[in-house]
């Protein structure tokens, strides 16, 4: 007789959504990219949004004819982290 199952209930409310940058079958310069990445901070501003956790950016970079480019410099595409900005002394105390 197989285990039983155990209940687990579903969350109800998803705590992350998706922010899709560009439509499907396009390519962006990278200056169209910060636009569309700006813009995507502006809906969040205005949604009354004002702090968020570490999130990944997925980006498939592709040449002006739309291939995939997987070297760069000769270089296998590394991922990247970028740090959190440096936050001064007045910052951390609300001066």
């Amino acid at each position: 007789m197989p285990p039983k199952k155990t209940y687990r209930p579903k969350k109800s409310l998803p705590d992350s959504f998706k922010m899709k940058l560009g439509g499907a079958g396009n390519i962006f310069t990278t200056a169209e990219l910060r636009a569309m990445a700006m813009e995507a901070v502006d809906h969040l501003e205005a949604a009354g949004i004002t702090h968020v956790k570490p999130c990944n950016l997925y980006i498939p970079p592709v040449d002006a004819k739309g291939e995939p480019i997987v070297r760069v410099r000769g270089e296998a595409l590394q991922d990247v982290v970028i740090p959190a900005p440096y936050r001064s002394a007045a910052d951390e105390h609300g001066l």
